[in-house]
C-alpha cells in the first residue's frame, strides 16, 4: 500500500510539474509577444519621425533651392541674369518684390510671360544697380563703385527712385554731393500728330499719374469700357492713341478692332491738364493769348 501510494504521489507530482512549466512557457510567450508588439511600435514611429523630418527637410531645400536660382532679367530692352539672392537684397524694393512674384504697377513685371522678369528703367545704367545689389547689405548700403569720369549719376538717381533704392540714392548723393539731393523733375506731355497720322502720345516720368489718366479715360468713355484699352498702353511711362476719326464735332479717339469710340481727343487733353494741375504740375507750353482753347493745341508741357 506504501509502495503504490508513494507512485500516486509521484505521478501526481510530476503531472503538477509538467502543468507548471506548460503554465510557465504560455506566461513566457505572451510576454515575448508584447515586447516585439512594442517594438514594432516604436519602429512604426520611428519611420513616421523619419519621414516627417525628411519632409521637412525637403521644404527647406527646395527654399533653398529657389532663392538660390538664377532670375532672368530685362531691363528696358537689356537683358541679365542675377540671383534670387541679390536681387532680394533690400525686400522693400522694386527687384525684391518682382523677385518674389509680386505686381509692382509702372514699375515692372514679374513675369513676361516667357520666365523673364521685365524692369522699368534704363537698361545700360542697370548694370551699376545690379553691381550695388551685390556687394550692399541693408546694414551697410554703402558698397557704390562707378567708372572712372562717371557722368550719368542724375539718370542714375532717378533709377534709384523708381526701383525703390534710398540706399542707391544716398550712396549716390554721398559721392557726388547735393545736387542730387534735390527731388526729380517730373515731366508730362502730351503730343497731338494725328494730322501727321502719328496719333496721339502722352508721355509722364510719374507712372501713378498715368494711371489716374487711364481711370479717368475709363470713367468718361461713351462706350463703357471695362477697363483701359491694352492696345494704347505702350510702356509704363507712356500711352499712345493711334486711331482717330475727324469729325465736325471734333476728332474722336477709337480702338482698332471694332472702331470702338473710346472718347473725344479734346475731353482727353482736358483730362490730361486738369489731373496734371491738381497734382500739382505746372503748364511750361507757351500759350498764345488770341483766346484759342487749351484742348486745340498741338503739345502740352507740365513740370514739377
Amino acid at each position: 500500500m506504501i509502495h503504490c501510494w508513494t507512485m500516486i504521489c509521484s505521478r501526481d507530482s510530476d503531472g503538477a510539474m509538467k502543468e507548471r512549466g506548460s503554465e510557465g512557457g504560455s506566461v513566457k510567450g505572451s510576454r515575448d509577444a508584447e515586447r516585439q508588439k512594442e517594438s514594432n511600435g516604436r519602429g512604426e514611429m520611428q519611420r513616421k519621425a523619419g519621414s516627417v523630418k525628411g519632409q521637412e527637410r525637403g521644404k527647406d531645400e527646395s527654399r533653398t533651392g529657389s532663392e538660390r536660382s538664377v532670375v532672368k532679367l530685362c531691363v528696358g530692352g537689356t537683358y541679365y541674369a542675377a540671383t534670387w539672392e541679390t536681387l532680394a537684397q533690400f525686400p522693400d524694393s522694386v527687384p525684391a518684390r518682382l523677385a518674389r512674384g509680386e505686381e509692382v504697377p509702372g514699375a515692372g513685371l514679374p513675369d513676361m510671360g516667357d520666365g523673364v522678369m521685365f524692369i522699368e528703367a534704363d537698361g545700360m545704367l542697370f548694370r551699376h544697380v545690379l553691381s550695388f545689389l551685390r556687394a550692399a547689405t541693408p546694414a551697410a548700403a554703402n558698397a557704390l563703385v562707378l567708372p572712372e569720369g562717371f557722368h550719368e549719376a542724375e539718370a542714375l538717381s532717378r533709377d534709384a527712385d523708381q526701383l525703390r533704392l534710398p540706399a542707391l540714392r544716398a550712396a549716390l548723393i554721398q559721392r557726388f554731393g547735393d545736387s542730387l539731393a534735390r527731388p526729380p523733375v517730373s515731366f508730362l506731355e502730351l503730343c497731338d500728330r494725328t494730322d501727321s497720322g502719328q496719333g496721339v502720345r502722352v508721355f509722364c516720368t510719374v507712372p501713378r499719374f498715368l494711371d489716374k489718366l487711364k481711370a479717368r479715360v475709363v470713367s468718361i468713355s461713351k462706350s463703357r469700357l471695362e477697363r483701359f484699352p491694352p492696345e494704347c498702353i505702350l510702356s509704363t511711362s507712356a500711352l499712345l492713341f493711334r486711331h482717330v476719326a475727324r469729325a465736325e464735332s471734333g476728332a474722336k479717339l477709337l480702338l482698332k478692332d471694332d472702331s470702338l469710340f473710346i472718347c473725344p481727343l479734346e475731353s482727353l487733353k482736358h483730362e490730361f491738364a486738369v489731373l496734371a494741375l491738381r497734382e500739382g504740375f505746372q503748364l511750361h507750353t507757351a500759350l498764345d493769348r488770341t483766346g484759342i482753347p487749351l484742348a486745340q493745341y498741338d503739345a502740352l508741357h507740365f513740370f514739377k
